[in-house]
């Protein structure tokens, strides 16, 4: 017997409930890719909100590219951003001016009456020196959180 005469052969109603559980298994196949398959749609929602995410970052990167720009527009036409770069960042001093370092808001000064301790930094920010005075004032190393911030004055 052929397999096609051996499927004529079955009852028409089994027939007819084989060919139906059959089409529900593949449905319910196709359904379930379709859901969660490399391309479904929770894949496809995934997708979505990474490109959201990557555009808001460009976004914010664009914003930071144009801030460096425009920074390095004013270093090379502006002489003074240099020289304020120069003066906050490095401490440095032009000739003849006098540096007078004042406290930040974070550092407190000691008591009036009370000795300082042993290897302590005076409040002025400047270690006291063993050695005879010089002329030139010492330059401070770069204003940072926690360090005495600078203000020059010309003589």
């Amino acid at each position: 017997m052929t397999p096609l005469e051996r499927l004529r052969a079955i009852d028409p109603v089994a027939r007819t409930r084989a060919v139906r559980a059959g089409f529900w298994v593949i449905a319910g196949l196709l359904l379930l890719n379709l859901l969660f398959g490399d391309m479904g749609v929770l894949a496809g929602i995934r997708q979505r909100r990474a490109a959201s995410q990557l555009r808001s970052d460009v976004g914010s990167l664009q914003v930071d590219h144009d801030a460096l720009a425009s920074d390095i527009q004013a270093l090379n036409s502006n002489p003074f951003r240099i020289e304020t770069i120069a003066r906050e960042e490095l401490g440095l001093a032009r000739p003849g001016e006098i540096i007078f370092l004042f406290p930040s808001g974070g550092v407190a000064a000691p008591p009036a009456g009370a000795a300082p301790s042993i290897g302590a930094v005076p409040s002025s920010g400047v270690a006291p020196s063993s050695g005879p005075a010089t002329s030139t004032p010492a330059r401070p190393a770069a204003s940072t959180p926690g360090r005495p911030a600078a203000k020059s004055h010309r003589r």
